[in-house]
C-alpha cells in the first residue's frame, strides 16, 4: 500500500502516514483505535468520516481518497 500512498501524497493529498510500529506514535495508535495495518482513516474537519482496514485494489484506495 506505501506506493499508492506515496503517489496520491506526492499530488498532494493531504495525508499522513504513522508508523504503528514506532513507539513515538504509540499515542495517535491509541487516539485512532488503530488495531491492524494497514488501517486507512479518512478525517474531514477533525471528525472521522471513513476507515478502511487492509489493502486495497488501487481503484478501491482512489475512490476512498476521494479521487
Amino acid at each position: 500500500m506505501l506506493p499508492l500512498f506515496y503517489a496520491a501524497k506526492n499530488k498532494e493529498y493531504n495525508m499522513t502516514l504513522i508508523d504503528a510500529s514506532d513507539l513515538e506514535n504509540h499515542g495517535k495508535v491509541l487516539e485512532y483505535g488503530i488495531h491492524s495495518v494497514p488501517t486507512f482513516i479518512k478525517i474531514e474537519d477533525g471528525v472521522e468520516v471513513s476507515r478502511h482496514v487492509g489493502a486495497m485494489p488501487m481503484r478501491e484506495f482512489y475512490d476512498f481518497i476521494g479521487e
